[in-house]
């Protein structure tokens, strides 16, 4: 069957301008169900845990979920059905599960709507569509009225996506559809609709896959032939390695249209237990017995890892990520060496030391409680990333000192890194500078207090590479390994 498109007929009316259409707030819930609607179940979208250690920080948002959100608010105010004639989309910024997201309307083109999602003001994602409005609601049968099942996404390198192609099925499970965007289904042909959500699955689950980011994409639509098969193929037309970039053409029924995707780098791992092993020098931290606060991945967990090998033993806390302590716990156990682990959270109330070990028995403490440092935008000082560092790296740290100190028959040594952000201000990083040089204060404060209990190691290190620092642009970093063996309070 095919849809009649009537391109004389008269354009929808213009929203005003700045109009919020709609203000949504979306949980890690929305995007399971997303996931299933979609096929895309790239894990930097349903993990939280796990995403932590992305370039992102955090698990984020499918951009087609914002897509057919923005879509599904403006047809709120659609008297009748339509079609999209074309549609042009633009991400600007990954979105965090649960971010509170304004769908906003600026200007109109003729017959067709530009659609704005913002956060805190900024924009993410802009939209142009085109409409037909008697393009007819029509649903081809032949599209699946199914859910996808779970699956893991293939793994392409920039390299590897040369020439790569295949083809995904179309489906739009339509009492998911009416849950989540009830105007979209109600008012938009169903083909349309599997046609956008068949793009995020390509370029999650299928090229880039693993580790992609949706970048933007142009699709136009005509009246399919009711014999097209209801699949969407793709191809990777360009790649783009010195911008880790890639084209995609895409084809379905009715749909013709290129997408944009960028390869965002895997999570960056730490040396290995059997390369630290073969750099450190044994017994130099023998009769240490380390808590290391934050030892689940980065600096921590590298840090966790020198202590073994060189002969000390380690109590590795975490918050929420006890796999990977327990990951990098089972690794110094394979390798000779010795470690436990056990949950800490420094910034609720009273830590609780639910360690094997009594407190007074610990030798070391090395304090790598974090937030994710994220440079500022803003010209002026950002007090309210001043008091998020300070709740780990002043007040965290000054409960569990009040927890270790007392009652000890011997020294405490505190290794507690700072920045070189001190020596060198970099306006993208001053609140993390002032709320560091307040922990320096501090401990400086207790060290002068306490000097036969108490002593500070205080490095002011370079940003070096972690999952937390790795970016997009693969800058420069001095080596982690070297730096943390040059500072770390050895035995000898």
């Amino acid at each position: 069957m095919k849809r009649n498109f009537d391109n004389t007929s008269t354009p929808l009316a213009s929203p005003k301008p700045r109009d919020i259409r709609m203000h949504r707030k979306l949980t890690l819930e929305d995007s399971c169900l997303f996931a299933s609607l979609s096929g895309d179940f790239n894990v930097q979208h349903l993990a939280p845990v796990r995403a932590r250690r992305l370039v992102f920080g955090s698990s984020v948002i499918h951009g087609i979920h914002l897509v057919l959100l923005a879509l599904d608010a403006t047809l709120a105010g659609f008297a009748r059905k339509s079609a999209l004639q074309s549609i042009n989309v633009v991400f600007s910024s990954p979105v965090p599960t649960g971010s509170a997201l304004d769908f906003v309307s600026e200007t109109s083109p003729p017959g067709g709507d530009t659609l704005f999602v913002r956060l805190n003001e900024r924009t993410v994602a802009t939209i142009v569509a085109l409409w037909h409005p008697n393009g007819g609601g029509d649903v081809r049968p032949s599209i699946a009225d199914a859910l996808f099942v779970e699956s893991q996404p293939v793994t392409h390198t920039i390299d590897s996506a040369k020439g790569c192609s295949g083809q995904v099925p179309l489906r739009a499970d339509r009492t998911t559809l009416q849950r989540l965007f009830p105007n979209l289904v109600d008012k938009v042909p169903t083909d349309q609709i599997a046609a956008l959500l068949a793009a995020t699955r390509i370029v999650g689950m299928e090229c880039p896959g693993t580790n992609s980011i949706f970048a933007a994409f142009d699709i136009t639509f005509q009246p399919p032939c009711e014999d097209d098969p209801p699949t969407m193929s793709f191809e990777v037309v360009q790649t783009r390695p010195a911008l880790k970039l890639c084209s995609i053409a895409i084809k379905s029924p009715g749909v013709k249209g290129q997408m944009r995707a960028m390869f965002r780098p895997p999570v960056f791992e730490q040396a290995t237990m059997r390369e630290v092993c073969a750099r450190v020098p044994q017994a130099s931290f023998a009769r240490q017995r380390v808590m290391i606060v934050g030892g689940s991945r980065g600096l921590g967990e590298l840090s966790a890892k020198i202590v073994a090998a060189g002969g000390g033993e380690t109590a590795i806390t975490y918050v929420c990520g006890r796999e990977d302590a327990a990951r990098v716990a089972d690794e110094i156990a394979a390798n000779g060496g010795s470690a436990t682990i056990f949950q800490l959270d420094v910034t609720r109330g009273e830590p609780s030391l639910a360690s094997a070990w009594p407190t007074t028995s610990i030798t070391h403490l090395y304090y790598f409680a974090t937030p994710r440092i994220k440079p500022s935008r803003s010209e002026t000082l950002d007090q309210e990333s001043i008091a998020l560092y300070r709740r780990y790296y002043v007040n965290g740290l000054e409960r569990l000192l009040s927890r270790l100190l007392p009652g000890r028959q011997f020294p405490l040594t505190l290794f507690n890194p700072s920045t070189i952000y001190i020596d060198h201000p970099d306006p993208a990083f001053a609140a993390y500078a002032v709320a560091k040089a307040e922990s320096e204060r501090l401990c400086t404060t207790l060290q002068n207090s306490q000097k036969h209990l108490f002593r500070a190691v205080m490095p002011r290190l370079p940003r070096l590479k972690t999952d937390q620092t790795v970016g997009l642009g693969g800058e420069a970093m001095p080596d982690a390994l070297e730096t943390l063996l040059a500072v770390l309070p050895s035995t000898v």
